[in-house]
């Protein structure tokens, strides 16, 4: 399984991503090699099922989920891909990684199919029996939760910045699958996100991060430019 979706990951890092960003087309190799290896996760996970004396560790059984979650996402199958993330996050909620992804796969969902995904991706998901609350936390609670942590501990300052990024990033492409008024309050939201994060950061985070949101506000500022030229017309 690992051998199958390494091949399938070397083949996609080859490939251009889209012009939006979203994720570059999988070519019928790639999609083959992730098919496979979802099939051979996806079986591994039913034995530990039926046998838990099968699985090594349930640590292992968790690490399964997480790559089986990563094909599913590859191969746009989004609503297993997240029940995949939610089985690893039942067991390990404060996983940034696993809430990143999740979070990232909702957005590529929303860059594929409906514009409403791109609210999960920043607000969460996919609630939990148990109490309601989202296993998918979404990136406004993983910026907060991480804006806490990073004023002990500095570590999670990258992350932090990071989730702010993509909250924008979001409502930038959520407004660019959209027309009208629909589309001009979302890149509103989007630019005030990044002004109100300027005034109290206005590195906007450093090196790593300063660029990235510098050009994400001007491609918002020029798409709200053609809409205003749009509405003079």
């Amino acid at each position: 399984a690992q051998s199958y979706l390494t091949m399938a990951s070397d083949r996609q890092a080859g490939a251009k991503a889209g012009v939006d960003g979203s994720p570059a087309p999988l070519d019928n190799a790639a999609r083959v090699y992730y098919t496979k290896a979802r099939d051979a996760y996806a079986q591994l996970i039913k034995e530990a099922e039926a046998d838990p004396k099968s699985a090594l560790t349930p640590t292992a059984v968790l690490q399964t989920q997480l790559r089986l979650a990563e094909c599913y996402r590859a191969l746009g199958q989004f609503d297993k891909a997240i029940d995949a993330y939610s089985a690893v996050l039942k067991e390990k909620e404060t996983s940034l990684d696993v809430q990143r992804a999740a979070a990232m796969t909702y957005a590529e969902r929303g860059q594929r199919e409906d514009p409403k995904w791109f609210e999960n991706a920043i607000h969460g998901g996919n609630k939990a029996k148990s109490n309601g609350q989202n296993l998918v936390w979404g990136w406004v609670k993983i910026s907060s939760l991480v804006a806490k942590a990073a004023r002990k501990d500095q570590s999670f300052r990258d992350s932090f910045f990071d989730a702010r990024l993509n909250i924008a990033r979001c409502r930038y492409q959520a407004a660019m699958k959209k027309e009208g008024d629909a589309r001009r309050d979302d890149l509103s939201n989007a630019k005030l996100g990044i002004q109100s994060l300027a005034r109290v950061y206005p590195d906007y985070g450093g090196e790593k991060f300063k660029p990235q949101f510098e050009e994400l506000l001007r491609d918002i500022q020029r798409e709200e430019g053609k809409l205003q030229k749009q509405s003079g017309a």
